[in-house]
C-alpha cells in the first residue's frame, strides 16, 4: 500500500531480489566460460542485443575485465554467441557476493540456453566462494522463472526512484 501511494507522486522502478538456495542443474551441455579470444563473438552479440547503443569504444575493455575475473559465460551455436550470463561490477562486496545477469538473443529464447549459462555461472561463483544473487525488474517474468529453475528463491523486492 505504501509503494502504491508513493507511485502516485514519484516514478518508481521495482526489482525482484533473489537469493540462492540450492543447485538444481548439474549438466551445462555446451555452456562455457568465455575467454578473451571470444571477443569478436561477444561484439556481434552485443550489437544484436543492444542495437540502440552506438558507441562501443569501451566494450572490449569491459569484456576483457569481466573475462579475466571469470564472470562471462555463454552458449555458442554455429560460431554465434546466443546467450550470455555476466556479472556486473560490485565495488562494495566484489569477491564475496555477485549478482548475475542474463541476455539471450530473441530468436534463441525459450530453448534453455539462458538456464544453462546462468546455472554454470552460479556454480562457478559457488565454487569460487562467492555468494550468488539474482536481481531483475519485477515485470521480467522470464528472468524470475530462469532464476527459480536453477535454484534461486525470492528474497525481497526493492524500489528505486527514477528520474522523470
Amino acid at each position: 500500500e505504501l509503494i502504491d501511494t508513493i507511485k502516485q507522486s514519484y516514478p518508481l522502478k521495482g526489482y525482484q531480489l533473489m537469493e540462492f538456495a540450492e543447485e538444481r542443474v548439474f549438466d551445462y551441455k555446451d555452456a562455457r566460460m568465455l575467454k578473451r579470444d571470444d571477443y569478436p563473438l561477444f561484439e556481434i552479440f552485443f550489437k544484436k542485443a543492444y542495437p540502440s547503443v552506438s558507441e562501443i569504444g569501451w566494450l572490449k575493455a569491459y569484456f576483457e575485465g569481466r573475462v579475466d575475473k571469470g564472470f562471462f559465460f555463454g552458449y555458442i551455436i554455429d560460431d554465434e554467441l546466443v546467450s550470455l550470463c555476466d556479472a556486473p561490477d560490485m565495488p562494495y562486496m566484489e569477491g564475496y557476493i555477485q549478482h548475475t545477469g542474463i541476455v539471450t538473443l530473441p530468436e534463441y529464447r525459450r530453448k534453455g540456453y539462458a538456464k544453462l549459462c546462468a546455472a554454470l555461472a552460479t556454480h562457478h561463483h559457488i565454487q569460487s566462494g562467492i555468494v550468488p544473487q539474482w536481481e531483475c525488474t519485477l515485470d521480467n517474468v522470464a528472468s524470475i522463472q530462469v532464476s527459480k529453475s536453477i535454484g534461486y528463491k525470492e528474497f525481497a523486492q526493492a524500489f528505486i526512484f527514477e528520474e522523470s
